[in-house]
């Protein structure tokens, strides 16, 4: 629709979450805890556990999301790099593939 490839927008995506990050995370938190003393709420705190052994193993999730972006940046990279210029192909029959229409 707006002429950009997928994998560029990912890759500058990540370059401004990762200052983002940096700056709200320990940054901004480090300023907000120095100015304001709110305590955690009894619903909170009084919270049962519950069994964490059903949930999916970290790793799992991670390659679940890191696959389809590493292979997203891989094709686009492709396009730009010499040696990477074999993947184009192999990107183009994996795309052939999955969208035949």
């Amino acid at each position: 629709m707006l002429n950009v490839e997928l994998g560029w927008v990912i890759l500058v995506g990540i370059a401004c979450g990762v200052f983002a990050m940096i700056v709200a995370g320990p940054v901004w938190g480090s300023i907000c805890g120095s100015k304001f003393d709110v305590p955690v709420p009894d619903h909170v705190a009084e919270q049962e556990d519950f069994d964490e052994s059903k949930l999916p193993k970290f790793g799992t999730i991670v390659a679940i999301i890191m696959i389809p972006l590493v292979l997203i940046i891989l094709d686009s990279l492709a396009g730009v790099v010499p040696a990477l210029s074999g993947m184009q192909a192999i990107s183009d029959s994996w795309e052939n593939l999955l969208w035949p229409f």
